[in-house]
């Protein structure tokens, strides 16, 4: 049980990681909530993107 969490502890952090890291990536200089759930591979919601921004934990740069 605890290996199979590490896994989804680490798919969490990739798809996160990987988040933070497109809007350097993204050709445009719009980045939006549904973008991010895209680079993240489904596996951060919409919803938990808007939870993030409402505590200011956000990509460098972004405004709501």
């Amino acid at each position: 049980m605890k290996q199979s969490q590490n896994l989804e502890n680490e798919k969490w952090q990739a798809a996160e990681d990987a988040l933070w890291e497109a809007p350097e990536n993204w050709p445009s200089e719009f980045f939006t909530r549904e973008t991010g759930v895209v680079f993240s591979g489904d596996s951060i919601s919409v919803v938990h993107l808007a939870y993030l921004d409402s505590r200011g934990d956000r990509p460098k740069g972004s405004f709501s």
